[in-house]
């Protein structure tokens, strides 16, 4: 399901009201009040740009790289680059740009449109489409960042089993118990793999995960069959 861009604004728009109290954390800080961050503390981005990335990237809801690319290129926030494949674009900071304390080195990503194509500013790659995702690379490590998104209560994407589907036999009498994804954050050591000069000592996250990836959450969390 393709989320219209007046709906996806109205839940960003949601979704930063509701990362508030970490400016009100912070107002505290400077008050001294008696529930100040420590310096150990990760802060929720009070940056709109930072927060919105960190919304996507939390990966609660499918990705819209679409809505959200085309609008940091509309601000002269990134700049497109000759860098991707198949119908996937890498972007990059007009300026310095950080996310959770690290330097952005780039952004990619992919989102269908209802027609079937590619949303802009995207294109449809030859033979199947990519799925949508959005991507974005840091310097720092993967420890790292992980760790900032455990603390700012986000957990990592995961396979389980899923038991709603039949278990089947392969050709070595082995019984598959077929997989399902849990979305959220995917961490990978180094730059984009689509990027022509690869920068050392980054790391890229992402949010890769369709709308049935969702739902089969949903229905095992509630246990349906």
């Amino acid at each position: 399901m393709i989320i219209s861009r007046q709906a996806y604004l109205l839940a960003t728009l949601i979704v930063l009201a509701g990362c508030s109290d970490s400016g009100a954390q912070a107002a505290d800080a400077e008050r001294g009040g008696t529930d100040a961050p420590t310096a150990t503390d990760v802060m929720l981005p009070t940056d709109a740009t930072e927060r919105v990335l960190f919304e996507q990237l939390s990966c609660r809801h499918p990705a819209q790289a679409g809505v959200v690319i085309s609008a940091m290129l509309h601000s002269h926030t990134v700049a497109n680059t000759n860098d991707g494949g198949d119908g996937i674009r890498l972007f990059v900071p007009v300026k310095p740009m950080t996310f959770l304390g690290h330097q952005v080195v780039r952004l990619g990503g992919w989102q269908a449109d209802p027609s079937g194509g590619a949303m802009a500013p995207f294109g449809r790659g030859p033979g199947t489409a990519p799925p949508n995702h959005i991507s974005v690379t840091v310097m720092g490590t993967t420890e790292e960042v992980r760790d900032k998104f455990t603390r700012l209560g986000v957990s990592e994407a995961e396979y389980l089993p899923d038991h709603t589907q039949e278990a089947w036999v392969d050709s070595r009498g082995e019984v598959i118990q077929p997989r399902r994804l849990v979305p959220g954050p995917q961490f990978e050591e180094g730059d984009n793999d689509l990027a022509m000069q690869p920068v050392n000592g980054a790391v890229t996250i992402s949010c890769s995960a369709n709308e049935m990836d969702f739902q089969r959450d949903i229905e095992a969390r509630l246990g349906s069959k």
